[in-house]
């Protein structure tokens, strides 16, 4: 894993419960869901056809994109209905205030996109 960078991505009381909203930040697009105190961070982008999923819905700690009904679990990024898992993002809230660490765990990255390689051969 790369160095740990933290993006401020605004106070938490901007962060409705158990509801999407959009973050960008440093050029990248985060879809996240407030759970308590704690928000989850995921790629605002569904692997199966781009649609954000900031515009999903979410119920039960799983984030539904609107578009095709893929499912994701927002604590790890795991794809629960549909196929490839979303990229999921460590988050902090520190003073009030949320953080997210953009860096990729390459090992991490890699065993994902080979599951979602294998499942994909497997299927077509």
């Amino acid at each position: 894993m790369t160095q740990a960078t933290w993006l401020d991505l605004g106070s938490i009381d901007d962060f409705p419960e158990d509801r999407p909203v959009l973050r960008k930040s440093a050029g990248h697009r985060f879809a996240c869901v407030r759970a308590g105190d704690a928000v989850h961070a995921i790629d605002d982008r569904c692997p199966h056809q781009g649609y954000p999923l900031s515009q999903g819905s979410v119920r039960d700690g799983v984030l539904t994109c609107e578009w095709h009904n893929w499912k994701f679990e927002l604590a790890s990024g795991a794809c629960s209905f549909g196929g490839e898992a979303v990229r999921h993002y460590p988050t902090r809230v520190e003073g009030g205030r949320v953080h997210l660490n953009p860096a990729i765990d390459t090992e991490r990255e890699a065993a994902r996109l080979r599951v979602g390689l294998g499942q994909a051969l497997l299927r077509d």
